[in-house]
């Protein structure tokens, strides 16, 4: 009987191994480089009369290849396109790691934001930000971690993607290890509903979108397999 569960805890053992690997690799999606934007992810325009005050979803952090001084990260956002304001928060990875992040672009204070911790590959922190009283409010996990005010923010739309910042960067995810976007929700008037948002996708080619349900999306990069 004894040896009989040292074989089940071992195999569950190596099957966590094998989890871990997966989610920890890395891949160079052989693609040229090219500095720029590129995204995956969906996007909840603003309804009529209704204001977006807040985005929200469980991410899977992932370790993905990242080319020279570019990054690659997941994250959520409130945004206004027409201005350019918006408050980010989620993962990212550079030439040195990986880090839970925040970003705000404000009125007065321009573009800031700050690396804070390092994320367990395989886990899906929650990561959510919130806009009240002109102010951005950045949660990991629950907690309110930043705090930035006085943003002259309007417009709240709720975006929640992955995003390169070199074509030859790899975006999270893989063909066999999808990023997952769960639990994914935004915050109207009255109160938090599903995400249930537009495709944004900057090269069907290149990168892999599932919409799951109304509030679960999965994003990979096609060119690798990892």
């Amino acid at each position: 009987m004894r040896r009989r569960r040292l074989v089940i805890v071992v195999g569950v053992f190596l099957v966590t191994l094998a989890l871990a690997a997966a989610a920890s690799a890395s891949c160079h999606p052989a693609r040229s480089a090219l500095s720029g934007h590129w995204q995956d992810g969906w996007i909840s325009t603003q309804p009529v009369g209704v204001c977006v005050t807040g985005s929200s979803a469980n991410i899977t952090v992932y370790s993905p290849y990242v080319y020279s001084t570019s990054t690659s990260s997941a994250w959520v956002t409130l945004q206004n396109t027409a201005t350019g304001r918006y408050g980010q928060i989620g993962w990212l990875k550079d030439s040195n790691g990986l880090h839970n992040f925040y970003q705000s672009q404000t009125v007065g204070l321009g573009r800031q934001g700050q690396y804070w911790g390092t994320p367990t590959i395989g886990d899906a922190p929650e990561y959510k930000v919130t806009f009240s009283s002109d102010a951005f409010h950045y949660f990991l996990d629950g907690v309110n971690w930043y705090t930035d005010a006085n943003t002259g923010f309007s417009g709240c739309d709720s975006a929640q993607a992955g995003e390169t910042l070199n074509y030859a960067t790899q975006m999270p995810g893989a063909s066999n290890t999808h990023v997952d976007f769960m639990n994914a929700s935004r915050r109207e008037d009255t109160g938090w509903v599903d995400q249930d948002g537009s495709k944004v996708n900057s090269s069907t080619a290149d990168y892999g979108y599932l919409k799951v349900s109304s509030h679960r999306l999965e994003i990979w990069d096609k060119a690798c397999a990892n």
